[in-house]
Parts: structure tokens; sequence; C-alpha cells
């Protein structure tokens, strides 16, 4: 739960530390320390996955050495992400050591959500009152786009849906801990969270929604026996549906609201169409035959090789933005750029993480450019063999899942997957504890775990 609030750090010198990071190195230590036998059992079992999961983030590595601009930066995002990684076997060992199923992991998702909901309502409640910005992207809605407690709005509606998804698509005693809440508050936690949903203003974690119900109500119906029959059925189909028409209502109300004018701050102003959209502004030389990348704040010098067209600055200023932010153009833009650099430039191991925004400005906003989209991301950052490496770890992951009839976590991942094709923050520590859950639920499948060892905690 505390890694579900992304967006409360603390400084510690130049970094910002997330709440997970200090209990995942004490957890990892003590592991090691304690528990040598259960973390044996899960990297036996996770062998696959992990060896995956390790390259992809030894390819980050390779990139942020070789061809990143800053090379600490990019190193930096790469620790970030081992770390994360490590909060996955944590995560595995734990639950491997238990009686096998989540250890309560889904009613903490669940309880983090409605706190998340609560919070986002009290954000735009104080902009719809107060004129307050507080906890709202107000430069690109003017009501709405909630933060919560996350790092930006699509995350929180990515852990809204993936907390969704557990309050609709029903767990095998197996795997769930406990009965769980009662049908009443199964269903007053739902109605509070898709509210949530809809104040965040992003379609990521409603698609993701959508695409995680649609992959799961076939297998819920084909294993209906083991969920309770007909019964679970028709729960997971109204539970699903009222989800989803709350979070669709709400988005467009507020979508509707906001271009009436109804919290329009002053020097704002409400439109229909920016105009042309601006191309990113180089910052930072391309990369020559060697690897070395030389930043260049200017622009690129005349000596170097000249961009293409499509990130040729042009001279069309941004108009004020207003209502819903359309961002697909903008998006579709970075992408194609992304992939034109890579291909071109390091194809096998990518030009570095986050290394895009110390590339290009976004000429929006004037800030370093970023990629909208995990694929494009992962290609950028760590070509096509970390690519590859990421996409098969995800892919035996589901794989595993749907064999052990974890649909509730399989859907969990489907939204994580696909919300994050409108935003890239696979990095980010509680995807990873979903994904060592995961993994342990279907080693617990495969193998029994037997008693644990006497010095289990």
């Amino acid at each position: 739960m505390a890694a579900s609030f992304s967006g409360l750090t603390a400084p510690f010198g130049t970094l910002e530390v997330r709440l997970e990071q200090p209990a995942v190195a004490t957890l990892a230590a003590v592991v090691l320390i304690r528990e040598r036998t259960l973390l044996r059992r899960f990297l036996t079992g996770a062998r696959a996955q992990l060896t995956l999961f390790g390259l992809y983030v030894c390819v980050g590595v390779a990139s942020s050495l070789t061809m990143s601009p800053d090379p600490a930066q990019s190193l930096k995002i790469t620790v970030w992400l081992a770390l994360s990684v490590v909060a996955a076997v944590v995560a595995g060992v734990l639950v491997a050591g238990g009686d096998g199923t989540d250890l309560g992991l889904s009613r903490w998702i669940v309880a983090g959500a409605v706190v998340q909901s609560g919070v986002a309502a009290m954000q735009v409640a104080s902009e719809l009152v107060l004129g307050s910005d507080w906890g709202v992207l107000g430069n690109d809605a003017p009501l709405g786009k909630a933060f919560g407690l996350s790092w930006e709005p699509n995350l929180l509606a990515i852990s809204l849906a993936v907390a969704l998804v557990f309050l609709i698509v029903p767990q095998l005693p197996s795997h769930a801990d406990g009965q769980g809440p009662s049908r009443r508050w199964r269903d007053v936690w739902l109605v509070i969270i898709a509210v949530g949903l809809s104040l965040a203003l992003s379609r990521g974690g409603i698609v993701g929604l959508l695409v995680a119900l649609l992959i799961a109500a076939p297998a819920v119906v084909r294993s209906r026996r083991l969920f309770g029959g007909s019964t679970a059925i028709r729960d997971f189909a109204v539970r699903a549906c009222v989800a989803l028409a709350i979070a669709v209502a709400g988005y467009w109300s507020l979508g509707a609201l906001a271009n009436a004018g109804v919290g329009l701050r002053s020097g704002t102003a409400v439109v229909e169409d920016t105009g042309p959209l601006s191309s990113l502004i180089p910052v930072a030389s391309p990369p020559g035959p060697s690897g070395i990348v030389s930043p260049n704040p200017a622009g690129p010098s005349p000596s170097a090789p000249a961009p293409s067209t499509a990130t040729q600055p042009q001279s069309v200023s941004p108009s004020p933005r207003g209502g819903i932010g359309e961002t697909i153009e903008l998006r579709i833009r970075n992408m194609e750029v992304a992939i034109g650099d890579v291909l071109r430039d390091s194809p096998v191991i990518g030009l570095g993480p986050d290394s895009f925004g110390l590339r290009y400005t976004e000429p929006t906003c004037q800030c370093p450019a970023h990629i909208p989209n995990l694929g494009a991301a992962t290609v950028y950052e760590g070509g096509l063999l970390g690519f590859a490496a990421l996409a098969a770890g995800l892919g035996l992951v589901i794989i595993g899942l749907w064999q052990a009839k974890g649909y509730a976590y399989l859907g969990a991942l489907v939204v994580l997957i696909t919300g994050y094709q409108f935003t890239d923050a696979l990095r980010f520590g509680s995807n990873w504890v979903l994904i060592g859950v995961s993994i342990a639920l279907t080693i617990a499948m495969r193998v029994p775990a037997g008693p644990a060892p006497p010095d289990m905690p």
C-alpha cells in the first residue's frame, strides 16, 4: 500500500526516496540473513522470469554507461529499477513462505485505493470551491486530473483500476487470504474507487480496466464452478458494468463542466484546437559511431547531423489549454522520434534509461520531453534486447497466472501493461511487488510449500 503512494517522497541528498524503498532494502537484508531456504525456493521456482528481468536491468546499465548523455542520471534510474525488482523477490519470498495465499496483499491494495480516492475527492472539491490547485494538474484541465497520493494522475488512475480488478474478479480461496470484505462493503469500496478513477481524468486507467475485464470474463465463466457458480458470474458482470459506468460518466461529466468554463482559472482559455503541434527541441547532438553523446544546450551544432523533419523546431506557440487536454498527437510525435532515433543509433541496447528528456525539450511546457508509452520507452532505453527480455519475463508471469487460475492477479497485470501504453512507469516499486506475488502464487500451485522453517516470523 505504501508503494502505491508514489507521490510521497523524502529528500535524501539529491535523491527522492519513496516510502517502500527503505523497507525493501531492510527486508532484503533480513531475507538474506534469516530466510535463505525460502529465498532458494523462490529463486529456483522463478529462475526463468528473474533471469529475464535481470537481463533487462543489465541492458539498462550497459546503455547508461555507453549511450546516455548523462550516465549518472541514467544509472540512478537503473538502480531504482533494480531496487524495484528486489521488491519483487522480497514479496515473492514472503508469500512463498506463507500458507500459499497472497497474505492479504489484495486487501491492502484496495485499502490504499480507498484512501487515494478520498484524497482525490478532496483535491477536486478544493479546486471547485476554493479555486485551489492542490493536488490537481491545473495546466492540463480546468477541473479534475487529481493526483491523489500518486506521482501523477495517470498513475493514480492505473493504481485505482488495479484495485477495482480485485473487487470485481473473483479469487480462488487458495490465492486470497481470508474472506475479504462483506458483499455490502465490497460494493461501497467499488463505488468510491470508481469515482476516484473518474477524478483522475485519465484514459489509461479506464482502458486498462476495460481490457482486463474483457480478458477475465471468459476465464471466469469457464471456471465458474470454482468461484461459486452463476452467482459469481452475475456479481462479476454487475460490478464490472457499475465500475465502468461510474468511471466513464465521471470522466465525461468533468470534461463537459470544464468545457463550459467551470473551474477555469484566470489567464487560461478553453480551446478545442491548439493549432499545429510544435516539434521537439533537440538539446543534445545525436550519438556518433563511438556512442559518445555531447550535450549541446543551444541545439545541434552546424557540424552535427541535421535532425529529421519530425524534430525540426517550429515557430508555432502553444495556445492556452483548457478542457481535457488532448495529448494523442503529442504522444504519437514523441514515439515516432524515439523509435527513429534508437533504430538509427543503437537498436540492440538502446540509448539509456531516462535519456529522452536529456536529448529533447518539450515545447509546450519548456520541460524535458518524455516517451508516454511503455513499449516505445523500453525500446528507446534498452533497445530490442531490453524490450525482448521484459516482454518475455512478463509473458511468463501471465502464462503462469493463467495456468494457476489467478485471474484477479492476471487482470491486475493486464491493467498495468495496458495503462502503461498511455504512460511509462514500470520502474515504480508497486508494480514489482505485484509481479513478485504473482510469481509466488504460480510456484505454490506447482510445488506445495510444505511446513515453514522454525525461524519463519
